[in-house]
């Protein structure tokens, strides 16, 4: 009789702590087989000794989506995803002015050209939740769109280099061709010059071009870059041309400094 008692209070508290398990929201018991059915696929498994491990995989591995209700909450270091997703959570997202959002626009716009971003970064998670925790009702632009803008952006660099080299008379060239990880070729020149700024003379250097140069890299198809150069910029007058030792860039800029 007291060994059947004592059998009985084990069953009994082995069962309460099985109901203390959330995952008993979504199976019954077949106390006769020692079995749970699943609430949502009627699917029998074994479980014993209260363990509910079967019971969880399960849930796992066939209804992912009622693994959320069934979580148990835990005290733990909050990530800072997590974090950003809460704060956002409780800020009201306002319209952004459509002053405001350009102002951003062109600012990350400008990152992105000034310091040769990939244009794909609109696209990375960790910059989305920045801009959405920063200003909740700002829309990123899309690729399409930062291209377009980064494109201006060069033009406008462009147009502000040319307007400096209007006034300058004597300009001195740097040029290198050099090879990417990818194994492509690219040419590179850059412009040195003085030039009045607030009142006062200075010296100045500005990247003109990095183009990329497939082909043969003969004297004449250099010489042919950096006349392109020339002209694009509105050049007046070139009085050196810098370059490292090879034949062909010798001959190329003694071409362009004599015509």
């Amino acid at each position: 009789m007291e060994l059947q008692e004592a059998s009985s209070t084990k069953c009994s508290d082995s069962f309460q702590r099985q109901e203390r398990s959330s995952v008993w929201k979504s199976f019954r018991r077949d106390t006769s087989a020692s079995k749970a059915i699943c609430l949502l696929c009627e699917a029998s498994l074994t479980y014993k000794g209260g363990s509910t491990t079967n019971l969880h995989r399960h849930l796992s591995c066939k209804h992912p989506s009622s693994l959320p209700a069934l979580a148990t909450p835990q005290v733990k270091q909050e990530q800072l995803t997590g974090f950003l997703r809460t704060s956002n959570s409780l800020q009201s997202a306002k319209p952004v002015s459509v002053v405001r959002s350009r102002e951003i626009t062109d600012l990350l716009s400008r990152w992105v050209w000034l310091d040769a971003r990939p244009m794909s970064i609109v696209g990375d998670q960790g910059l989305r939740e920045l801009l959405t925790f920063v200003e909740p009702g700002y829309t990123i632009p899309s690729r399409t769109h930062l291209t377009k803008l980064v494109r201006k952006q060069h033009q406008d660099g462009v147009e502000a280099v040319k307007a400096m080299l209007k006034d300058v008379d004597n300009v001195a060239l740097t040029t290198d061709i050099w090879t990417s990880h990818a194994s492509q070729a690219f040419a590179t020149t850059t412009a040195h010059f003085i030039a009045l700024d607030g009142g006062q003379w200075k010296m100045k250097s500005c990247v003109l071009e990095t183009v990329y140069f497939p082909g043969s890299h003969t004297a004449v198809n250099i010489a042919q870059k950096l006349r392109d150069v020339v002209a694009n910029f509105e050049i007046k007058n070139v009085v050196a041309i810098v370059h490292d030792q090879a034949a062909n860039a010798e001959l190329a800029g003694e071409n362009v400094l004599e015509n």
